[in-house]
């Protein structure tokens, strides 16, 4: 999701400073790879609480990393579903008795 801070002539000045000092993606640097920076990323992004403004939670990264890691981002987390069985043990008046219990209940006939 696009934050408003991205239009702002602020980050633009800012997203230029960081490539002009660290013109290198730092995932492909990181891989061995020589690929030139053209975003800059938020390492937590501002919807998580990450300083839009802070250098040490920016890097600058290639097209393909910084979507990459975008969409992982924006990847709905794997709920993790458990399935519980429990006994049900089902109720009912007993017809010889009059009692409510368990449905297994036996009476005799004379």
């Amino acid at each position: 999701m696009a934050h408003r801070f991205y239009d702002s002539t602020r980050w633009r000045n800012l997203r230029d400073m960081v490539i002009a000092r660290h013109p290198l993606c730092e995932q492909c640097k990181s891989k061995g790879l020589t690929t030139i920076a053209t975003q800059v990323d938020h390492i937590l992004p501002i919807e998580e609480g990450g300083n839009p403004t802070d250098w040490t939670n920016l890097q600058p990264l290639c097209a393909s990393c910084h979507s990459k890691k975008t969409r992982k981002e924006n990847e709905p987390e794997k709920k993790i579903e458990q399935k519980i069985t429990i006994p049900v043990t089902t109720f009912r008046r007993d017809s010889c008795t009059g009692m409510v219990g368990p449905s297994t209940v036996s009476c005799r006939f004379r």
